[in-house]
């Protein structure tokens, strides 16, 4: 009822400048970003928190299951950058792979910095150099320009306020009732 109570009606975006107004309005059009804020607000009702990464050709909406923000000691509504991270696999047999590195990128204003650690199992090892995605990762990280005053990541968080950081599901309030509802349920087939 919320995705339906936001996302019915068409949505515009004014900037007050009727050119820039119709760049905007083209360029969202263009990459599918409506639909994209859509799924990322999908997944903050469900999870309490979702982030979009803006690319060139569009944007993507993902669970920050693999994410973290990092944010200001005296001041937690200032986020200063997100991390994200991903394991990287090795194959070790048929259909048998292990992960044996971890792949950091870091999300400022104005810049991205990605470095690849090795995977310990409980732990993160020392950086490496890594062959990713058509690209050598030097042992030191990659840093990119974005050339934007804002991260390329944005973090959406609902119910922000029950720990000041990050966000809580809508369905949180009912969840209980709703495995109670589902054990009974089961109970009840099973006989």
């Amino acid at each position: 009822k919320l995705d339906s109570l936001f996302f019915s009606n068409e949505v515009s975006i004014k900037t007050g400048d009727i050119k820039r107004d119709e760049r905007i309005n083209r360029l969202v059009e263009r990459t599918n970003f409506i639909k994209s804020l859509r799924k990322a607000f999908k997944i903050a009702e469900i999870e309490g928190d979702s982030c979009i990464k803006v690319y060139k050709d569009g944007a993507s909406a993902f669970s920050p299951i693999h994410a973290f923000k990092v944010v200001d000691e005296s001041n937690t509504s200032n986020t200063r950058a997100i991390v994200l991270y991903e394991y990287l696999t090795t194959d070790v047999g048929i259909n048998q792979k292990r992960i044996t590195h971890i792949r950091f990128e870091v999300h400022q204003p104005n810049s991205i910095f990605e470095q690849v650690f090795e995977y310990l199992g409980d732990r993160v090892g020392k950086p490496v150099r890594y062959w990713y995605s058509g690209r050598w990762i030097p042992r030191s990280g990659r840093e990119y320009t974005t050339g934007l005053d804002m991260p390329l990541v944005q973090w959406l968080s609902l119910n922000e306020e029950a720990d000041g950081i990050y966000g809580q599901s809508t369905f949180l309030d009912f969840k209980d009732i709703i495995f109670a509802l589902e054990s009974r349920l089961s109970s009840e087939l099973w006989v």
